[in-house]
């Protein structure tokens, strides 16, 4: 039977939990502490656990893993990404309001990448002024 996951998709036999955490930190760059602490975050509720309650990660939980990131990356709390995994596993019912979560989070993000371009033009004009003469 499919498993209907976090993020709205459905798990299916293309998607099974297959991957370890040293694996998947190796894969995303994003350290194995991490990918524990989002879990006892709530970021993964329907993370793969063998008898042993070693985490086994999918196809999915790596897409999600990278949405999740993306989200704390751009400045979203703790707080705000389980508020948004919980609108997820609402399903349809709250799907305009996680669409405004990302679309704000999105523009935070622009705004950052605006600032970010202005000072290093700022940067690269100083360099430039400041460069050493050859004679």
């Amino acid at each position: 039977m499919d498993e209907v996951l976090a993020d709205g998709s459905v798990e299916s036999g293309l998607s099974k939990p297959q991957y370890a955490i040293g694996e998947v930190a190796d894969m995303t760059g994003i350290s194995a502490y991490t990918l524990r602490y989002y879990d006892k975050c709530g970021f993964f509720p329907h993370l793969y656990r063998d008898k042993n309650q070693v985490r086994s990660f999918s196809d999915n939980d790596v897409s999600w893993l990278r949405l999740m990131d993306a989200l704390r990356k751009s400045g979203l709390s703790i707080e705000g990404i389980q508020y948004f995994v919980r609108l997820s596993l609402a399903n349809e019912v709250t799907r305009a309001e996680q669409f405004a979560i990302l679309e704000n989070q999105e523009t935070v993000l622009e705004y950052q990448l605006a600032e970010i371009q202005e000072s290093l033009k700022v940067l690269q004009q100083e360099k430039t002024a400041r460069m050493p003469q050859v004679d």
